[in-house]
């Protein structure tokens, strides 16, 4: 027999799941951030600061990128979706659920493919980190922000009306 939708521990059920799938996102982050051109050349502390300071906001625009308009709902590893109620059952507060989905609803009105998405959670790691993290592009007198310039080149090259500008990022 199933325990009761509202009992404490389908809640604690729920809970765990959704902590399952934060420990799956922090990974696929930092997987993804190992294939970063020049992360793997900082040094491990510099590796962990930048992932420690950006990793909720990847996680949230991760969750912006599931985003389903029409259910209004959220769909990790692509066979679980999950509303507002799904999210307040599991135990969070409706003062961090609403932000999330609104979040989430006005990153889906952009309309970024996956290339933009991937070059602005790459900008998030990188821009996150605390300023004593060491660079060489800095260093060496380039311009500061070589990351942003795929994005940049991505909403320049994009057919007119398209995209606006890459300050609506």
């Amino acid at each position: 027999m199933a325990p009761d939708p509202q009992s404490w521990e389908a809640r604690q059920q729920r809970f765990a799941h959704f902590t399952e799938l934060a420990i799956v996102s922090v990974q696929e982050i930092v997987d993804f951030a190992k294939q970063l051109p020049g992360f793997l050349q900082l040094s491990r502390e510099d590796q962990i600061a930048l992932l420690k300071t950006s990793a909720i906001e990847v996680m949230l625009l991760e969750t912006s990128r599931r985003y389903n308009p029409g259910s209004e709902s959220i769909t990790f590893l692509k066979d679980f979706s999950y509303n507002r109620e799904d999210f307040a059952k599991a135990g969070l507060q409706v003062e961090f659920i609403n932000p999330i989905f609104e979040f989430s609803k006005a990153m889906n009105e952009l309309q970024l493919n996956d290339a933009e998405f991937a070059l602005l959670i790459a900008i998030s790691i990188f821009s996150a980190g605390p300023t004593n993290v060491s660079t060489d592009a800095n260093e060496a007198g380039e311009p500061p922000d070589p990351e942003q310039r795929p994005l940049r080149a991505s909403v320049c090259t994009a057919p007119a009306g398209q995209k606006a500008s890459t300050a609506a990022l």
